[in-house]
């Protein structure tokens, strides 16, 4: 069976450092599911000695990767930026980073595999959920 790592430090930092705003930072640690008292510690810790840093931030994402499995690590703090409106940050430091790439070069089909169907997947659901519920509006 083969082992799965979780998210570097380097790119844990890399994306503390990305987070530009003690807004971002908030939003990011409510959707990773850290206590209010726990952000507002976080974000102390980004204003020590009268400058600004990302410590507390960096901290935040390290202490939420000990508490997840390092298999799950990479989905779940995509979703969780998607969730805190930083889709660009996801896009810019998760895209192509999932710890087991090999489940997205199998096979579905002869011509398809599950990275082509997910891709499909992703440019199609919200249209088609429009699509869906503008359908079942109109036929009642």
């Amino acid at each position: 069976m083969a082992a799965h790592k979780g998210i570097a430090d380097d790119l844990l930092s890399k994306l503390a450092e990305d987070i530009e705003t003690g807004e971002q930072m908030e939003a990011l640690g409510r959707t990773l599911g850290f206590r209010v008292e726990d952000i507002n510690r976080y974000t102390e810790t980004n204003r020590i000695e009268g400058r600004v840093t990302c410590k507390g931030t960096r901290d935040m994402l390290f202490d939420w990767r000990q508490t997840v499995k390092p298999c799950d690590q990479h989905l779940r703090l995509e979703q969780a930026l998607i969730d805190a409106k930083l889709v660009m940050l996801a896009d810019t430091h998760l895209k192509g980073t999932l710890s087991d790439p090999g489940i997205y070069s199998k096979k579905i089909s002869a011509s398809l595999t599950v990275q082509r169907c997910r891709e499909k997947l992703e440019k199609k659901v919200p249209t088609s959920i429009v699509q869906n519920s503008n359908e079942t509006v109109g036929s009642k």
